[in-house]
């Protein structure tokens, strides 16, 4: 089970967390593909890892987890 923290990042200069990362290395085109980082992710997930998003994430996430993401562009 994936489990990511959703309080706030402590600085409040960070901009973007974990999954914005993740986000970019998938636009970047480094060859990376979207199943390859996801993968890692979840991965690094089932060995206990934790995440910080930043507040565009944690407002992202609050909406999906609501079920009220429909007017919320896709990934």
């Amino acid at each position: 089970m994936t489990t990511i923290d959703t309080t706030p990042l402590e600085s409040t200069q960070e901009r973007s967390c974990e999954i914005c990362g993740v986000r970019e290395r998938i636009a970047g085109g480094e060859g990376e593909s979207g199943v390859q980082v996801v993968a890692e992710l979840e991965q690094q997930a089932q060995s206990g890892a934790q995440w910080q998003l930043c507040v565009c994430c944690q407002v992202a996430m609050s909406l999906w987890e609501s079920g009220d993401d429909q007017d919320c562009p896709s990934a």
